[in-house]
This record gives structure tokens, C-alpha cells and sequence, in this order.
């Protein structure tokens, strides 16, 4: 015989049945949400050691001769040849000529504009830390590499080198990151002055660019012969980077302008449509989906509010959907796994609508 149930138990079992139809519906709502949305997870960041170098105010300094002196001999090398082209002149000839450097006024007014911007200013350093310390954490055979900031009449931007001691080291050209600054009047037919490219040099844009270079060269030996390989690599440096700098838009991410970033996210769908209708992901061919995956002003075929890279969009979408059905899968797995197709295949990867 049932034994009856008491008015607190009828209550208990009511609340049981409503707290098993909402976890339902919950469950069934998040089943529903986006797919390909970049999961971000808390990463507590490794401890890093990494030395950043002001050679602009080195060489413009009352210490001059000294810092010289205490330069890694690589980069001493590097500067001196390539970025200022000094040949192998030394001691007070040195003196002298970087006296005329600092003295010049274009040199006078630039330095004046990086000071501005970046004299005293700790949030950069506090950035790297943060971002070099959570890419170690996912990734702990990357070399955190030391930073080298100057300026070079707008000669450098970003550059990759090893140190005298066969470590990764990155050269920043400080010039080459000031905001609003008349870019375009300097060559207005230099490419690299491009409004689609110089509205990225600033402050904002300069730990993801940092970011970007160390994984590119921990992904350099990735094939990328076809489209489908460089849509994969370029979409896994966007997804560790977004994981590892904390709070980045993604106007800065993809280096889109608001609305460009706005039409992608609502083009998402459109864009994959269009890119398989191409034909292009078995590819070798450059110069056909050279724009989709390399900075261009917009995506040929697609409409002008379209910006460039947008392969680059949807291979970022592509790994996280990868990451989200394979969370057993670390990072460094991740990026050193070669199978491009396997990648796409195992993400199930459906756009959004």
C-alpha cells in the first residue's frame, strides 16, 4: 500500500519537478547559443621574466655612450646597420652623429610625440606581463621574448631577431604607434601608410601585434601552401590571442573598424557561403585569396562594407568551434597540429545565422 504524502513533502516533490524543468530548458537554451563563440576560461598566468629596453630614450639621453656600451650585440649590430645606418663608426664620431640624430626636428618632434605617449607610462609593461605570462601558461615552450622600443624616422614597425645569446627577442618602433598621428602626409603613396593599416598604429593594437609575432614564429614551420591551411593558422593566432590578452575587443583583435566588425558578425554565415562557392580552400594560389587572409581595405566579391581578412574571421570561429568539441585538446596541441582538414572536419563548424 502507497504511503500518502504530507503537505511538506507534496511541496518538495512540486519543487523537485519545477528545478528539473528549468535545468531542462537551461540546458536546451545553451544548446542553442553559438556555436563557434571563443570560450574564455581563466587562466592564471605563469610567472615571466622579460626586459624591456627604451632605446629612444637611450640614445637621446644623458647616458648615452653607456647604454651603447650595455646594448645586446645583436641588436647594437641591427640598429647601427639597417635601422640607423651609421656603418662601423665609434666612440665620439658615434657621439657626434647621434648628437645631429637627436637634434634634428623632425627626430626632436617624433620623440617628443612618443614621450607623450609613452614616456611614463607602466599600463604597457602591465599589459605584456599579463599577456606573456597566460601564453606560457598554454603554452610552456614558447620563449617570452625581450622587448626593444625606439624609433626610426617611421622606417620599423614590428620585427622579429635573436640576441646575442640565441634568444627571441622583438624590436617595436615606437613611431609607428602614435594615434591620429598624420601618417599619410609623411608618403601618401607608401603602402604601408594605408588609412586601412595606419588606423591599427596605436597604443591599443600594440600588445596584440606583439602577440601575433611570437605565435606566427611558433607557427612558422605549420604548412601553408593552401588557403584552408593559412585560414586555419591565422584563425588559431586569433584565438590564443583573444584568450591570453585580457578584455581584448575585437575591433583590436581582428583589426576591424566598429562597423567592419559589425558586418562580419552579422555576415557570418554569408561570408562562409561565398568563400566555399569560390573554390578556394584546396588553393595554392596566392594571389587568389591573397586579400581574404592578408590586411587588404575589403574582401573582393563581397560587399565594400566588407574589410579584408575576412577568412581570417571565420577561421577564428573555426577553432573555437574545434576547441568546444574537443576540450580534451590543449593548446600546444592545437597549434602544432599540422591536418588542416582534420581541424575543420572534427569542428563541425556551422555559421552563425
Amino acid at each position: 500500500m502507497k504511503r500518502a504524502c504530507n503537505s511538506k513533502e507534496k511541496n518538495e516533490n512540486r519543487y523537485l519537478k519545477y528545478l528539473v524543468a528549468y535545468i531542462s530548458i537551461s540546458l536546451l537554451f545553451l544548446s542553442c547559443q553559438d556555436d563557434n563563440k571563443v570560450q574564455k576560461h581563466t587562466i592564471e598566468a605563469e610567472d615571466v621574466s622579460f626586459e624591456m629596453y627604451r632605446i629612444d630614450q637611450n640614445i637621446c639621453g644623458s647616458q648615452r655612450m653607456n647604454a651603447i656600451a650595455d646594448l645586446d650585440k645583436s641588436f647594437r649590430s641591427l640598429f647601427f646597420s639597417d635601422i640607423l645606418p651609421l656603418g662601423g663608426i665609434e666612440g665620439e664620431e658615434l657621439n657626434n652623429v647621434l648628437d645631429g640624430f637627436c637634434q634634428d626636428s623632425l627626430i626632436a618632434s617624433i620623440y617628443n610625440d612618443v614621450e607623450a605617449t609613452y614616456g611614463k607610462d607602466n599600463i604597457l609593461k602591465k599589459e605584456m606581463e599579463s599577456a606573456f605570462g597566460k601564453l606560457k601558461a598554454v603554452i610552456p615552450d614558447i620563449q617570452i621574448p625581450d622587448l626593444y622600443f625606439f624609433i626610426s624616422e617611421f622606417g620599423y614597425q614590428l620585427f622579429l631577431f635573436s640576441d646575442e645569446n640565441g634568444h627571441n627577442a622583438i624590436g617595436i618602433g615606437l613611431d609607428m604607434f602614435l594615434k591620429d598621428y598624420p601618417y599619410k602626409r609623411i608618403a601618401p603613396d607608401l603602402p604601408s601608410f594605408s588609412d586601412y593599416l595606419t588606423r591599427t598604429y596605436n597604443k591599443d593594437h600594440i600588445t596584440a601585434k606583439i602577440v601575433k609575432l611570437i605565435l606566427e614564429d611558433y607557427l612558422y614551420e605549420l604548412p601553408k601552401s593552401t588557403f584552408l591551411e593559412q585560414l586555419i593558422t591565422h584563425g588559431k593566432e586569433l584565438y590564443v590571442t583573444d584568450m591570453v590578452i585580457e578584455n581584448i575587443a575585437d575591433t583590436v583583435l581582428h583589426e576591424y573598424t566598429p562597423s567592419q566588425m559589425k558586418w562580419c558578425q552579422e555576415n557570418e554565415q554569408e561570408i562562409w557561403s561565398y568563400l566555399l562557392d569560390q573554390d578556394l580552400f584546396y588553393s595554392s594560389e596566392l594571389q587568389k585569396f591573397n586579400k581574404y587572409v592578408n590586411p587588404s581595405p575589403t574582401s573582393p566579391g563581397m560587399p565594400e562594407a566588407s574589410p579584408g581578412r575576412t577568412a581570417n574571421f571565420i577561421g577564428s570561429k573555426i577553432i573555437a568551434a574545434y576547441i568546444r568539441r574537443n576540450p580534451h585538446v590543449s593548446i600546444k596541441e592545437l597549434l602544432l597540429n599540422k591536418n588542416a582538414q582534420e581541424i575543420l572536419e572534427q569542428s563541425r563548424y556551422k555559421p552563425k545565422r
